[in-house]
């Protein structure tokens, strides 16, 4: 026996219809706890990160069965198709990667599950959405000028995103949401200076962060929707006007070859590219997963990298999202991806280009995505918080407008999905909650190892529960290894902590096989010391630190022969950096970061 249930309402509707999209923006709020009270000074406590939001995301999905039947109902038939080819993607490389825990899977969910259910949600997200995204951009502004004017540290303080470039992008996706909520405050007689101030603050952060990614992304974005709501004569204006600054730009371009040359070279996306591209190339089909990424990534970078000005010791993403996407789902995971991304932007642009008229509302979400593509085929928009979080919630607005067909006078649920749902539901909300504690446990763990006085014996207790219980948080359990490395001296406990990071999705993360090899170097087991020194060294392919010990360690077990061929290995690194032995010293006795980029090394 089935129940018919009355669904003749947009929202998809029930009872408490509003409860799931409260729930997720008050997760997305609480990502970071102590940057509300450490006000203007990033802090390191996550609470709901990526893996615990898709998660509990996906459970309020299913909440109740008959809304979760809807949703899957209404959507487009070739819709439906690309969403459940890029669920099944996921759930095959978390059943065969027996690296992953439900961290790696909830971090995969949030593409499917966020704008999912900001889609089944549509009604409360049109009422707080863009006083949320508006929440967010204020906040951030203030976060910044407060860094600035009080700490005195400057905009180069990366605000609450982490990194300046993120904080450009989410200045310009929040600013048009700021100005939505000023001219609602306007239109009833309050604060009409309000929109005018609210441009030149933005404008004036912009600036000052000078972001050419994201001035770039923004310009391009205005230019198409120009192009997309002008009349016939001035689109042809607007391409002849595109047309003469391509021209103007490639004029420039062939008169300043080498400028570009050394911009290319410093800059290092190309690089990038490329190693994301000769990755696509060896998984070409389904990818490595998103969890896997990174560690496979960091064998592709090509040599040169290492040569440019500020190379990175991780890198966990290309630099271009459609790279990022094919290189972890593979061609089919890009393909299903891309119908999810596209078709609304496809279908919202073919309606401005035909002049219809759209709700203030779908045109911001629509200019907000497209921008998040535009400065994402540039930078980590589409995996940094808060970012890619509103690009997923506009998506989904998009997926509302666009990709449902009408919907029926009813819908059947059969009992037993009735039952299952709600069910899953649950297990998936409740270990969003568990991922979230145990985020939250290793970062205070970290914390209180760094800054609270404690014994030896409690220091080891916390050390062995971290390496137990979190092997997945790779950053906690890296800077309780740097800890035990430079503070604590333990080098039984740095291989205890770097055999469990070995186990997680990431064993290649930077210095992780450094750490490990010192330690064993202390505790005199020089030949497996050897062996991660030369896993670094050939992560690295261009570093001296890892090939110097190796030397070390080989004469400690007095096999001179080998020593004599490592010594040879370090004598060619140094002949193709232009290092000699008064800037080798200062690599080995100075800040590790001097052996990946030399030019900063103090003259």
């Amino acid at each position: 026996m089935t129940e018919r249930i009355d669904a003749r309402h947009s929202d998809f509707s029930g009872q408490g219809s509003w409860i799931p999209g409260a729930v997720l923006l008050i997760c997305a709020l609480l990502w970071n706890p102590s940057l509300y009270w450490s006000f203007g000074k990033a802090g390191a406590f996550p609470l709901f990160t990526a893996g615990a939001l898709g998660l509990i995301s996906a459970g309020l999905l299913l909440f109740p069965a008959v809304r979760a039947e809807l949703f899957v109902r209404r959507l487009k038939t070739w819709v439906l198709a690309a969403w459940i080819g890029f669920l099944l993607l996921i759930l095959f490389h978390f059943v065969l990667n027996p690296r992953l825990s439900l961290t790696h899977l909830g971090m995969c969910l949030v593409w499917l599950t966020v704008p999912g259910l900001v889609c089944e949600q549509y009604s409360f997200f049109r009422k707080f959405l863009s006083g949320f995204i508006a929440f967010l951009g204020v906040f951030n502004l203030l976060y910044c000028l407060t860094a600035y004017c009080v700490r005195g540290i400057g905009f180069w303080e990366p605000g609450i995103t982490g990194n300046v470039n993120w904080t450009a992008a989410l200045v310009v996706m929040s600013t048009p949401f700021q100005l939505m909520f000023c001219r609602k405050l306007e239109s009833r007689g309050r604060f009409p200076w309000l929109s005018v101030l609210a441009v030149m603050v933005n404008a004036a952060v912009l600036l000052r962060i000078g972001s050419k990614g994201a001035v770039c992304a923004a310009v391009l974005t205005g230019l198409v929707y120009g192009w997309l709501r002008a009349s016939g004569k001035w689109r042809k204006l607007l391409c002849g006007i595109v047309l003469a600054a391509m021209l103007g730009g490639g004029f420039w371009l062939t008169r300043n070859t080498d400028a570009v040359s050394r911009f290319m070279m410093d800059d290092g996306r190309v690089m990038l590219y490329e190693g994301a591209v000769s990755l696509i190339a060896e998984y070409p089909l389904f990818g490595t997963g998103q969890a896997g990424f990174e560690n496979e990534f960091m064998r592709h970078r090509p040599l040169e990298y290492f040569s440019i000005l500020n190379p990175a010791a991780r890198s966990n993403h290309p630099h271009s999202h459609l790279l990022y996407i094919a290189g972890s789902w593979g061609i089919f995971g890009l393909i299903c991806w891309g119908i999810l991304l596209f078709a609304p932007l496809w279908q919202a642009a073919r309606k401005l280009y035909r002049r219809e008229t759209l709700p203030p509302l779908t045109v911001l979400c629509f200019l907000t995505v497209l921008y998040a593509f535009f400065h994402g085929s540039l930078d980590l928009i589409w995996i940094s918080w808060p970012t890619y979080l509103i690009a997923l919630l506009c998506l989904g607005m998009l997926w509302h407008e666009f990709l449902l067909n009408p919907e029926p006078e009813s819908v059947r649920v059969p009992p037993l999905r009735k039952i299952l749902a709600p069910a899953a539901g649950a297990a998936l909300m409740v270990c969003g909650i568990v991922v979230a504690g145990q985020s939250a446990w290793a970062a205070c763990s970290v914390q209180r190892l760094y800054s609270v006085p404690m014994t030896a014996v409690e220091q080891e207790e916390i050390i062995r529960r971290m390496a137990r219980w979190c092997p997945a948080d790779y950053q906690a359990n890296f800077a309780v290894l740097r800890l035990l490395e430079k503070r604590i001296r333990k080098p039984e406990l740095s291989v205890l902590v770097a055999d469990a990071m070995l186990k997680s999705n990431i064993p290649n993360y930077p210095g992780l096989h450094m750490g490990r090899a010192n330690a064993l170097m202390r505790l005199g087991r020089f030949q497996e010391a050897i062996a991660d020194y030369q896993t670094e060294a050939e992560l690295f392919p261009l570093t001296l630190r890892p090939v110097y010990n190796m030397v070390v360690a080989a004469r400690m077990m007095r096999d001179f022969p080998q020593a004599a061929r490592y010594e040879e290995e370090l004598q060619r690194r140094m002949k193709l950096r232009g290092v000699d032995s008064a800037m080798l010293r200062k690599i080995l006795t100075g800040d590790s970061k001097y052996d990946l980029r030399i030019r900063e090394i103090p003259q």
